[in-house]
């Protein structure tokens, strides 16, 4: 019998993580700051992105763009964590992933869960847009630098 592969949003959300800082046509909020930043998709480009996430949660106009920037800066996240993990990190949607691993049904679908970051041969999971969505919460208590840090040096063991 076939197994059925488990589409990826992989390419989806490479070019979503992108758009942070490129996407002219729909610029994310205060884009002179990340593209002044220089994000290079490094564990260190993460500590300008909490910078980002602090200045941002105070701008008159962050409501209107909360979605925009949870699934940019969080794609961007995974996507550092991604290329920076040995790893076998792929984006799935939340519908997919639960067909991974039916545990996650619990989280119930958000913003925080549109898409996951999981290793299928090490059963691992990462939330890296509930980690932004911590973070617009909380400050930098949740910094996604320290969640990517932990993740690429434990996770690549």
């Amino acid at each position: 019998m076939f197994k059925k592969r488990i589409k990826n949003v992989d390419i989806e959300f490479e070019e979503l993580s992108q758009m942070l800082f490129l996407f002219e046509e729909d610029p994310t909020l205060e884009r002179d700051f990340l593209l002044n930043a220089n994000l290079e998709f490094s564990l260190e480009s993460l500590k300008k992105i909490d910078d980002y996430l602090e200045k941002i949660k105070s701008h008159p106009e962050f409501e209107n763009n909360y979605s925009k920037i949870v699934l940019r800066v969080g794609a961007y996240v995974g996507q550092v964590i991604k290329l920076n993990s040995k790893k076998n990190f792929h984006w799935y949607d939340f519908e997919n992933s639960i067909k991974i691993n039916r545990e996650l049904e619990q989280f119930g679908e958000s913003i925080a869960t549109v898409a996951l970051l999981i290793d299928k041969d090490n059963d691992e999971t990462l939330f890296p847009l509930a980690k932004v969505c911590k973070f617009l919460e909380n400050g930098r208590e949740d910094s996604v630098y320290f969640f990517a840090q932990v993740a690429i040096d434990e996770k690549s063991l």
